[in-house]
């Protein structure tokens, strides 16, 4: 088929009834972004105890009056913590639902990853407490209990959590104010009240917004000074994958990706970022003049080759109403240059000592098709054609183990990022041609484009007990795109 740099067509389900969470949003722009933008918010940090799950009945943020948060705050608050540490945080269930909270990238052990069976219940707590084994990077962390994953992490429940190492410190990287965490995300804010409403086109499509949001705040801008920023990139969407571009054609030179630092600095002109993945880029403002301004966007991307096969039925354009189809161009966050910076800074030439897993010494390989059922309207999506299975044991993995996967997408009409946790992966090869910037490095989330076979070798994790292999689209995830695997 013709290039993953091409757009995906729709798949409809047929009607039946689903629940609707109101939220009384702020009524917020129209599509591109052409209403007046609103100043960045940046998380506090979290300052250690308790992170408690709540519904805020008034607070003062972009996107509304009642949002669903960790940490009693909009956006969540960031964790920081070096490797070796150890971490330890306990979370309080005030919703009205289970709750849990996944480590996103995390290597914790089974009992703390947040997998659905230690979901925690309305009105109970429970603590987490674990030693930092990761690198120096950027995560994140957001709930996981089984089929309300979407709903939650759109209403406002994730944050970041930062890692840092002696390694990553001696490179004089931006820090402080020059180092910039950015979660990019959308929301369905035209009609000034969405909430969650998922319909029968989000099963299939994710759940598309109108309006794009970065640390909650929708048509953001940030005011930046002439000097070298540090801008961590999470893709907290549900849904919506990120073309990135600036506006000026400048390069984004990425120095990590979702496992920590690279060996050295890639300048791309554009960046893929899937749901669930991170990238950290280097972008220098000390040429610009003072009041200049760049747009960080999302360029236009299609499907041309996909064509009306498949053999789903109801095709559409990826979205309903007022909501941007998958793969529109949108504005994502505009940075204004307004001061001056004490001192430029500079890019390293040299970045971490970065480990290259071979994958000619792997013990094994296995094979994960990612396919549509026919003939449904919940339960569309499958893994080795099974639907999530709480109770089944679907892959058993040597710790420690080296093995190659192989993502092969029997899927015509989506794009599927997949996400494991407890270990991480290398990308080797993508069939339908070269590796993306965000391929590189370590990862735990990839994008698999239609019909396209993406080849990783991964590293079984070091804790045996269960952990999961998910779409992280995820309206698919909670419809059953997701498998147990236990690590021995």
């Amino acid at each position: 088929m013709s290039s993953r740099r091409e757009f995906l067509k729709t798949v409809v389900g047929g009607g039946m009834a689903f629940s609707v969470v109101q939220l009384p949003w702020l009524s917020a722009c129209s599509h591109g972004g052409t209403t007046e933008r609103q100043p960045l918010v940046l998380p506090s940090d979290f300052a250690g105890g308790m992170l408690i799950a709540s519904v805020l009945p008034d607070v003062s943020s972009g996107l509304g009056t009642q949002p669903w948060t960790f940490g009693g705050r909009t956006p969540a608050p960031t964790i920081r913590v070096r490797k070796t540490d150890t971490f330890s945080a306990q979370l309080l269930n005030n919703l009205a639902e289970p709750t849990s909270i996944h480590w996103h990238g995390v290597l914790a052990p089974a009992d703390m990853d947040g997998h659905p069976k230690d979901a925690v219940a309305a009105g109970a707590s429970r603590t987490f407490t674990y030693q930092i084994q990761n690198r120096a990077g950027t995560y994140w962390y957001h709930p996981h209990p089984h089929t309300a994953v979407g709903k939650q992490v759109y209403l406002g429940m994730a944050g970041f959590f930062i890692v840092q190492d002696s390694e990553e410190q001696a490179l004089g990287l931006p820090a402080g104010e020059f180092d910039v965490p950015l979660m990019i995300q959308d929301r369905r804010l035209m009609g000034g009240s969405p909430g969650y409403a998922v319909t029968p086109t989000d099963i299939p499509n994710g759940y598309l917004g109108d309006t794009i949001t970065v640390n909650n705040v929708p048509n953001a801008y940030h005011e930046v000074a002439t000097g070298l920023y540090r801008f961590r990139l999470l893709n907290g969407a549900n849904a919506r994958i990120f073309r990135l571009m600036f506006s000026d054609g400048r390069p984004l030179v990425v120095i990590a990706t979702d496992g920590g630092l690279l060996d050295a600095p890639v300048s791309t002109d554009t960046l893929w970022l899937g749901p669930g993945e991170r990238a950290e880029i280097l972008v220098d403002f000390s040429k610009d003049p003072m009041g200049h301004s760049i747009m960080l966007q999302s360029m236009a991307f299609g499907m041309a080759g996909s064509g009306g096969g498949g053999g789903h039925t109801g095709h559409g354009g990826g979205a309903t109403n007022t909501e941007l189809p998958q793969g529109a161009a949108v504005d994502v966050i505009r940075f204004d240059v307004k001061r001056a910076a004490s001192s430029a800074g500079r890019v390293p030439t040299k970045l971490a000592v970065l480990e290259k897993l071979d994958p000619s010494t792997a013990t094994k390989t296995r094979t994960f098709e990612l396919a549509m059922r026919e003939g449904v309207t919940t339960g569309l999506h499958t893994i080795n054609k099974l639907l999530f299975d709480l109770a089944r044991v679907d892959e058993q993995l040597p710790a420690q183990a080296v093995e190659v996967w192989d993502f092969k997408s029997l899927d015509d009409g989506n794009i599927h990022p997949m996400h494991v946790h407890g270990m991480q992966f290398q990308v080797v090869s993508r069939s339908s041609g070269p590796l993306n910037a965000n391929d590189l490095g370590w990862k735990d989330t990839v994008l698999v484009f239609p019909m396209e076979t993406v080849r990783v070798v991964a590293r079984v994790g070091t804790y045996p007990g269960l952990y999961l292999l998910h779409c992280h689209t995820l309206e698919h995830e909670d419809d059953g795109m997701m498998i147990n695997m236990q690590i021995m």
